[in-house]
């Protein structure tokens, strides 16, 4: 574990670059080189940052061009492990399952020292790397100053790594950070019907966390599906489930935080913001779309209860979603919202307490927060015996915080899924239950359908049945599977 963890830091290492020393105009106050080249590659200094940048943006073939075949490594000085020389693709792969659980990277490079003789060169900086992880502890950051000692060669006219040394200064921060986040990945479920791993992709420059949920047997690549929980919700909750459920049929299901939520990055935390994950919702079509386990160039999309809202909005703004299937979904409007919020004058307080809020958070960059769910506190956004949301063996899982941004109320109440129905074109299913929130919300949004292929079905199970009642999603999942299977090619 030592010398894999040595091979890795350097997968770590992203470049901001203090000064002039960038990609394309190097300072030549900031750096010596002892010869011309008499080349027009760019310059060993250039190839080192670029390699840096690169894996910063996890851009993995770009990482995997500026190497040699071989790199020797030597992390003795942080690890405490032997150097060693590894197989550059095999390197780059490892680089990649380590980063995957980290929320971000950085390293801040300083100026560097450069000496060239024929076709090698050496390279000297200082460098401090930063890494964090949102899910570690609520967003844990470690911090590794040193140097970078980096070996190059001239291979067909371009500056390749051939081996990278890093002496430690001293470290601040959480130091087993790595491992904390190669663990919580490793929890992820494994079994002989299904496999969960975590991905990342991007969101209006977030970055984004997700379980793509897989079956554990395939010949090849299969249809994807994208799923969204309801309102306050993580990938943890009945995403997650739904996901595994739909992988173990033979799917490639994925389950995301939006921006703000869980392992997702985006500020300020725990915002219901529709319009926002309607754009997030999107933003993973296209990921899931264009992975390499997905069949075809398009998904479906499941929304629950309010997510079916979300996916609704985001299925007529996006190319990448061909089906869609809207389970107990909460379709309100603004009749439904005064009804449910204690008519006008419930609204109007709830409205005025947003306002407030947000007058605060711009102000002083606080966010007021209220419980999510609660059965004792009346200013919870959901008041009641929700035990989904209360039990620890249910929906109160760790990932969830069970907290409502009170400015988020504005959005919320001002939000009307119903008009999206006349925009949405594909074929779309919806399961409900007349025991479940808002039926008539699902009848009155069916109706207005643009699609002439649209199927629902109703069932037995109140609103919770839905999230995990094992026998209610049972049903469910075998609609979906007949639904997506008829139309995801």
């Amino acid at each position: 574990m030592k010398t894999k963890a040595l091979l890795m830091f350097i997968g770590l290492a992203t470049a901001s670059v203090i000064g002039a020393v960038g990609c394309q105009t190097p300072n030549p106050h900031l750096a010596k080189e002892t010869s011309v080249m008499k080349t027009t590659a760019a310059s060993p200094q250039e190839s080192f940052v670029r390699l840096l940048n690169a894996i910063d943006a996890r851009q993995w073939d770009t990482v995997r061009q500026q190497m040699a075949d071989k790199v020797y490594t030597d992390y003795s000085n942080l690890f405490g492990a032997a150097p060693g020389v590894a197989d550059a693709d095999a390197l780059v792969g490892q680089w990649r399952q380590l980063l995957t659980p980290l929320d971000a990277t950085q390293h801040l490079l300083g100026a560097a020292e450069v000496f060239v003789e024929g076709d090698t060169a050496t390279l000297r900086a200082p460098v401090r790397g930063y890494h964090l992880a949102h899910g570690a502890g609520g967003g844990e950051e470690w911090m590794v100053a040193g140097q970078y000692t980096a070996s190059l060669e001239l291979v067909d006219g371009a500056w390749r790594l051939t081996s990278l040394r890093l002496d430690t200064h001293y470290q601040t921060g959480n130091r087993g950070l790595l491992a904390q986040a190669g663990a919580r990945a490793r929890q992820l479920e494994s079994s002989a019907e299904v496999s969960c791993e975590l991905v990342r992709f991007t969101s209006l420059g977030d970055r984004m966390a997700g379980h793509l949920c897989l079956p554990a047997q395939r010949s090849g690549p299969v249809p994807g599906v994208v799923v969204l929980g309801s309102w306050t919700t993580v990938k943890e909750q009945m995403a997650g489930l739904y996901a595994r459920k739909l992988a173990a049929q033979g799917y490639a299901a994925l389950a995301f935080d939006p921006r703000g939520y869980g392992e997702s990055a985006g500020m300020p935390r725990n915002v219901e913001s529709p319009s926002g994950k309607i754009v997030d919702v999107k933003a993973a079509a296209s990921f899931l779309a264009a992975h390499p386990a997905v069949a075809g160039d398009s998904v479906g999309a499941v929304g629950i209860c309010a997510g079916a809202g979300y996916v609704a909005g985001a299925a007529g703004q996006s190319e990448a979603i061909s089906a869609v299937a809207l389970v107990a979904p909460w379709l309100h409007d603004a009749q439904m919202v005064r009804a449910i919020y204690g008519g006008e004058e419930g609204v109007g307080q709830r409205l005025e307490a947003a306002k407030e809020a947000r007058a605060r958070f711009e102000e002083t960059g606080e966010v007021e927060y209220i419980p999510a769910a609660s059965d004792t506190d009346a200013s919870a956004a959901m008041y009641g015996p929700f035990d989904y949301y209360l039990s620890d063996q249910r929906g109160a899982v760790e990932a969830w915080p069970n907290a409502f941004a009170v400015m988020a109320w504005e959005d919320w109440l001002g939000f009307e899924p119903q008009p999206f129905a006349k925009d949405v074109n594909q074929p779309t299913l919806i399961v409900h239950s007349e025991e479940a929130a808002l039926p008539q919300g699902a009848r009155s949004f069916y109706d207005q359908l643009a699609t002439e292929q649209k199927r629902a079905h109703w069932m037995k199970g109140t609103q919770f049945h839905f999230y995990d009642d094992e026998q209610t999603i049972g049903e469910v999942v075998e609609q979906l599977d007949a639904h997506f299977g008829a139309h995801l090619k």
